[in-house]
């Protein structure tokens, strides 16, 4: 038979982790970093005037738009454009908030609209020597967008393409 023993129920919540972080002088950078982790896994809304806007930053056709994020038809993304509030499937709107983000760092880094058509239309060594907006249109969806994405992070960084 087994003797039971008085055990005291420790309890183990608190602020312990907390004041180890205050202690060690990292809490704020530690909860900076979460709240962006956060911020990122869940994504916000898209609205269709970023959509239009992602499309006048890159130079690109509602058609032309259509094509870089995934086959979809321009009178699909003309309505999108029209909405506020865009709802869709996650597999649409993946790659539209991709390209919203491109369009977004690209003016970042080029805020003279000349050197942002300049960038677009010029052979890029990053790129095999093409031509971001060709890439954009001529890789399958979305591949375009991720190797435009990385030569302008590339870029950002000084890592010669």
């Amino acid at each position: 038979m087994k003797r039971k023993t008085n055990r005291r129920i420790f309890d183990h919540s608190g602020s312990s982790f907390d004041r180890f972080l205050h202690e060690e002088g990292i809490r704020e950078e530690v909860e900076s970093i979460a709240a962006k982790r956060v911020s990122l896994a869940v994504p916000t809304p898209l609205r269709g005037s970023a959509l239009r806007r992602a499309r006048g930053v890159l130079n690109l056709t509602q058609a032309e738009a259509g094509l870089a994020v995934g086959g979809i038809r321009q009178e699909t993304i003309s309505r999108w454009e029209q909405r506020t509030l865009l709802k869709l499937r996650r597999a649409s709107a993946q790659p539209i908030r991709e390209l919203v983000e491109l369009a977004t760092l690209l003016v970042d880094m080029y805020p003279n609209p000349q050197r942002r058509r300049e960038f677009l239309h010029r052979p890029q060594g990053g790129l095999g020597d093409q031509h971001p907006a060709n890439v954009l249109l001529k890789e399958r969806p979305p591949n375009g967008i991720h190797k435009v994405w990385q030569l302008l992070i590339e870029v950002a960084h000084g890592i010669p393409s």
